[in-house]
């Protein structure tokens, strides 16, 4: 099963390149929208599974935290969200430019992009399969990051 989790995640890993120095963990749950901080601190003490650990290799920017934190709703993100499913992502960035180059490279990758400000919507439209909403999340919060942006949180949907 581990095995399958990391096939479909690499296979899926297609926006995902080198990512900024900052780490992500959870913040908060408020309808429905996933919230998360950006946390320069590891928890240390923490010993994290080995297909964390390799996910981490994928995407060496993101903290373990928010990488186990993830990886812990992964049977949830399969088995509530069935079917064709809308992921949104909640973005910001304080520069124009990284924000410009962050919505051409989600626009080359098929996402949507609404744009308000230095903030953004990146909205994904797919079939779940194993391991496909957490990848994507993975997937956009590195692109983020490596444009030094900050990643605020998700809303998982089932479309109709």
């Amino acid at each position: 099963m581990k095995k399958s989790i990391l096939v479909s995640l690499l296979a899926t890993a297609g926006v995902a390149a080198y990512f900024v120095s900052k780490k992500l963990k959870p913040k908060d749950d408020y309808e429905e929208v996933m919230f998360v901080e950006i946390d320069d601190e590891e928890d240390e003490d923490k010993e994290y599974g080995p297909t964390v650990q390799e996910i981490q290799k994928m995407y060496p920017e993101l903290s373990l935290n928010f990488i186990n934190n993830t990886f812990e709703q992964n049977d949830k993100f399969n088995e509530e969200y069935t079917g064709n499913v809308k992921v949104e992502h909640h973005i910001s960035f304080q520069d124009e430019s990284d924000l410009n180059i962050f919505i051409d490279v989600c626009k080359d990758n098929k996402y949507e992009v609404e744009k308000d400000g230095n903030s953004v919507k990146v909205i994904s439209k797919f079939t779940n399969e194993k391991g496909s909403i957490m990848s994507d999340i993975f997937n956009v919060a590195n692109q983020c990051l490596l444009l030094n942006g900050q990643y605020l949180g998700y809303k998982i949907e089932v479309e109709k």
